[in-house]
């Protein structure tokens, strides 16, 4: 199969796999240049991570609140295997068509995504300043809670709750800052590419958007 023929969700993933054959190809040449600048090494290190920001819906410019928890372990000085588990969330209500109606569920996706960290020498901005290039895909599984009553007997009513999963990506470029040894702050802008949703969340079923993100990283 051609590669102009892939989604952008297959085009990430195998662009990641070429992302970590180049890096272990040129982890050991980077090494001795990085080891004569002193910088702030992570091979070998488990790094915790803990984010929180805001997305923006491209059609609307709504925003709502995003966040993860990651894991990485670095292999090389120059790339991380990470694993990252979070979500999306919405308090806002929309109608339901005929016998429903939202009132006060709430909307909401969690994301299960795993992928690499990329942080090439020139991504190094001081010894303790660096930037890192995230990539990663995985489940983005959408929940939608909602009141419902018949409309025609108003005694016929309950909370139910609608799940719906479609796969995605999100591709990141992240600022860090070594406040000392184990602990980091930063900040990220990144995308998620997601496929669209059947039924919508909030009232939408895009949700391919930009998103802005603080960071907190603990090192062991």
């Amino acid at each position: 199969m051609k590669l102009s023929k892939l989604n952008p969700i297959n085009k990430l993933t195998a662009a990641l796999c070429a992302a970590g054959l180049l890096a272990l190809g040129t982890a050991n040449a980077q090494n001795d240049s990085e080891q004569k600048r002193d910088i702030y090494s992570l091979k070998g290190q488990h790094q915790f991570t803990l984010t929180g920001g805001t997305l923006i819906e491209d059609d609307y410019m709504d925003t709502q609140d995003v966040g993860s928890f990651e894991y990485s372990y670095w292999f090389s000085e120059t790339a991380a295997f990470t694993i990252a588990t979070g979500g999306i969330t919405s308090d806002e209500n929309h109608d339901h068509w005929g016998s429903y109606y939202d009132d006060d569920g709430d909307d909401g996706i969690g994301m299960l995504l795993v992928g690499m960290q990329l942080r090439p020498d020139f991504f190094n901005i001081t010894d303790r300043v660096f930037f890192t290039l995230e990539g990663l895909v995985g489940p983005y599984i959408g929940v939608d809670e909602y009141w419902w009553e018949d409309e025609y007997d108003h005694h016929h009513h309950g909370w139910d709750e609608d799940t719906e999963t479609q796969w995605g990506a999100y591709l990141g470029l992240n600022l860090n800052v070594a406040v000392t040894r184990r602990f980091l702050i930063g900040a990220s802008v990144g995308y998620h590419f997601v496929d669209e949703f059947e039924y919508p969340l909030n009232g939408e079923t895009d949700y391919n958007s930009p998103d802005f993100r603080l960071r907190f990283s603990f090192v062991l």
